[in-house]
């Protein structure tokens, strides 16, 4: 996050200055589908990225690359990594009310903190 000044007040912004970049919130209708695009800074091109499910402090990954572009996929949940784009997808295919929640765009960084982007995922 960066930091602004102004007026001697301090804000964060999120999603400025960012190494990986999702949507804040993602608006689902339950039986269909929702597509997530997380984008990410050319030096994790070949790093794991992963969708993980926020559950107060933990956040156990539901599906992860395997640092390249194959698709993979765990149930109802695919992600795709494309790094021509800089970007990774998530689907989620066949929403149920179960799936709303906070999850995590990620990417692994060896030797230091993972990157991670919120997405709120809501529906109805």
């Amino acid at each position: 996050m960066a930091l602004l000044s102004l007026m001697g007040s301090l804000f964060l912004l999120p999603g400025y200055f960012c190494d990986l970049n999702g949507p804040t919130t993602v608006f689902a209708v339950v039986g269909t589908s929702v597509y997530v695009n997380c984008t990410y800074d050319q030096k994790y091109e070949a790093n794991v990225k992963y969708w993980c499910r926020r559950m107060n402090r933990d956040c156990p990954i539901i599906v992860q690359t395997s640092g390249s572009e194959k698709l993979e996929k765990v149930e109802r949940i695919s992600i795709r990594d494309n790094h021509a784009l800089l970007q990774f997808t998530v689907t989620m295919d066949n929403l149920t009310s179960m799936d709303t929640g906070t999850y995590n765009c990620g990417v692994n960084v060896n030797g230091g903190p993972n990157q991670l982007a919120p997405v709120d995922v809501t529906g109805r």
